[in-house]
């Protein structure tokens, strides 16, 4: 008995759809994985920008230094207040780490009442690349 109007998809067309899908989650998926790589590090430098505003606040407001400690291997920033006391700490994306200089485990930024800052330039590195935080 033959059957008329067959209907459904033969081996040769489900391989060749596949094949065409898997070509281009090839070459798209590195351009999406890129992009969460810098959405990471953008995140990251906020949370330094927003830690440094709150420590000017805190500076002036107290009319005492504080303190911001960057440790490299805890992947952590850290305010401290002048009495050396936590006042908030924040942790980095997975893919985000402190460029330091000397390779130094912990650097530091002095912040004074008048809102100056006072340390090494701030760099972050992601898979996407490095970003300076501007110390101003």
């Amino acid at each position: 008995m033959v059957m008329k109007g067959r209907r459904g998809f033969s081996l040769i067309e489900v391989v060749i759809v596949l094949a065409i899908v898997a070509i281009s989650l090839g070459i798209a998926g590195p351009r999406i994985g890129a992009g969460f790589g810098r959405l990471e590090l953008f995140k990251a430098e906020g949370t330094i920008k927003n830690l440094i505003k709150f420590g000017r606040l805190e500076a002036q407001r107290r009319d005492r230094a504080q303190y911001l400690l960057l440790d490299r291997q805890g992947r952590s920033a850290v305010l401290l207040s002048s009495d050396m006391s936590v006042l908030r700490r924040e942790s980095l994306p997975p893919s985000v780490s402190f460029v330091t200089r000397d390779d130094v485990s912990v650097a530091s930024v002095s912040i004074a009442p008048s809102g100056l800052l006072r340390g090494d330039p701030i760099k972050l590195r992601g898979r996407s690349g490095e970003v300076e935080v501007a110390l101003r």
